[in-house]
């Protein structure tokens, strides 16, 4: 018997495996994923979380309610981009703000 052959060969199951395998699957609870930061950023500002303070030529000024409740102050000034949540790169906070900020 070849390699191919025996590939396609079936393998005789037991109704007993099928069903303590139907049973397992069907009490697995569905995985959680995490929420990229992209996907949260646009979430922050569906619900409208974001609230830009002030514009004034380049400087851009905001505040962000996080998840937590915590209110972050977000800044554009000068080609910078800064929110004072702990992150320490490119936050869901300041996202939010880069979805409503268009350069003029």
């Amino acid at each position: 018997m070849t390699h191919s052959e025996q590939s396609n060969e079936e393998t005789p199951t037991t109704g007993s495996s099928t069903s303590a395998i139907a049973s397992k699957s069907a009490s697995t609870k569905p995985r959680k994923t995490r929420e990229n930061v992209k996907d949260k950023g646009v979430r922050l500002l569906i619900q409208g979380r974001l609230r830009v303070t002030k514009v004034d030529g380049d400087l851009v000024m905001a505040e962000c309610r996080g998840d937590s409740g915590s209110v972050y102050n977000l800044v554009h000034e000068n080609g910078r981009w800064i929110c004072t949540c702990p992150a320490r790169t490119a936050c869901s906070h300041l996202i939010a703000l880069w979805l409503v900020t268009v350069a003029g």
